[in-house]
């Protein structure tokens, strides 16, 4: 059963939290999807095995959240997003985004600059079409060794380890949702 959390825009949220070692990995969802996909559910039984701290949730209008879908949009899903990390989350962030959560994870990369310690995006649906030059160079990555001109530099820093993680040695399960 989920825990419910409501934004400061009065959308009831469902979430799982996941207690567990920074960084916070937090996963998010593509359009139309809910908490309950194969990709979040998969990073959850990754992160539990591992120790981290894990978070999942559904946007408003998806899943077990308040609010009718087709009154939603991105700026309305990027809000909850932003509402419900700052307010479970402590510390560096990793924000994994699956199609239009990779739009949501690139948006959230440039709010929460000073905590993103990483971003990674799978089939990824940006649109860049209303001001694309710019919405680049925003959205380089930014590293210890590397960042956007002008954007704010990460606090925080991966935690170096003696042996690298290995990937799975089956695929992760394609989400039918």
């Amino acid at each position: 059963m989920p825990a419910f959390y409501t934004t400061p825009q009065a959308r009831r949220l469902a979430y799982h939290k996941t207690a567990g070692a920074s960084p916070n990995l937090v996963f998010l969802g593509g359009f139309k999807s809910d908490m309950q996909g194969s990709k979040a559910l998969f990073l959850e039984s990754w992160a539990q095995q591992r120790g981290f701290s894990y978070l999942r949730f559904d946007y408003s209008g998806h899943g077990e959240s308040s609010g009718v879908f087709t009154d939603g949009s991105i700026g309305n899903w990027a809000q909850d997003a932003e509402a419900i990390i700052s307010e479970k989350t402590q510390g560096p962030i990793v924000l994994v985004g699956s199609s239009m959560g990779g739009w949501i994870a690139l948006l959230l990369a440039q709010r929460l600059a000073g905590r993103v310690a990483g971003l990674m995006t799978i089939a990824a649906a940006p649109d860049f079409t209303e001001d694309a030059p710019d919405a680049t160079a925003r959205c380089q990555c930014r590293s210890a060794n590397h960042q956007a001109p002008g954007q704010p530099q990460s606090r925080y820093q991966l935690p170096r380890q003696t042996t690298p993680y290995s990937a799975p040695d089956q695929p992760i399960p394609h989400d039918q949702r």
